[in-house]
């Protein structure tokens, strides 16, 4: 029986090529993996946190068995879709303010739902009586206004309605398991940020200003100069400006 010697240079460099590409392929599955983005805008404060283990090893708030992250926001906030993807539910008609029911559509109040390319869904829920802009079967875009937020159903606080305005943002996967946005990678950004293709215009990069367009003689036609003091004659020993 033969024995196969390999040099010590070519086994280190076989070793850190299966190294780099176990690296590459976890950076692509990892990359692969984020596609959420805020689905509000500007940073918003989460009153509660998805329960489970990575919220509670954090020390974050949270109470058993919610599923979401509940950010605070005051009625009529807009609502993003957190990624592209096809609506596959949209309830409306509950009552917001002091005329909801906690126990309106199971707590949910009004609610989208939608399905992304990579199987996953996202829930939108206590949304504002009508204010859903999407449809059952509807393609909707990462970024675009869904609806707006509210308090309907079952959003028990401490205002004058025992009540409190805020969006209850859910993740599940495929298999319809609950999954905590902020314990996974699936953030676009970090912080979580807004799709950038929707920001407002104030916070797009600003345009260069065209060139002026050429007179009939083909140089570029030129604005006459502006007096800072207005053009005045004397007529029989009265000054007259205009």
């Amino acid at each position: 029986m033969r024995t196969l010697v390999v040099p010590s240079r070519l086994l280190a460099a076989v070793i850190a090529t299966l190294a780099i590409s176990s690296s590459l392929l976890s950076a692509s599955a990892d990359a692969a993996s984020a596609f959420l983005w805020l689905p509000l805008d500007g940073a918003r404060r989460i009153s509660q946190y998805v329960d489970d283990s990575w919220t509670r090893s954090h020390g974050l708030p949270t109470y058993q068995g919610h599923n979401g992250t509940d950010y605070y926001a005051a009625r009529g906030s807009a609502v993003y879709a957190a990624a592209a993807g096809t609506v596959i539910r949209a309830d409306d008609g509950f009552l917001d303010r002091c005329a909801r029911r906690i126990s309106d559509n199971s707590g949910l109040g009004n609610v989208v739902y939608i399905r992304h390319t990579n199987g996953y869904v996202t829930r939108y829920l206590h949304l504002q009586p009508g204010s859903l802009r999407v449809r059952v079967n509807q393609s909707v875009e990462a970024g675009a206004q869904i609806a707006a937020t509210s308090n309907t159903g079952n959003t028990q606080g401490s205002d004058e309605c025992s009540s409190f305005y805020h969006l209850h943002f859910e993740v599940r996967d495929a298999a319809g398991s609950v999954v905590n946005p902020y314990g996974s990678k699936l953030w676009v950004t970090d912080p979580p940020g807004r799709f950038a293709s929707q920001m407002s215009p104030q916070r797009l990069p600003q345009t260069t200003k065209p060139a002026p367009m050429p007179n009939a003689a083909g140089s570029s036609a030129k604005k006459a100069p502006t007096s800072a003091r207005p053009a005045c004659i004397t007529v029989l020993r009265k000054k007259i400006c205009f």
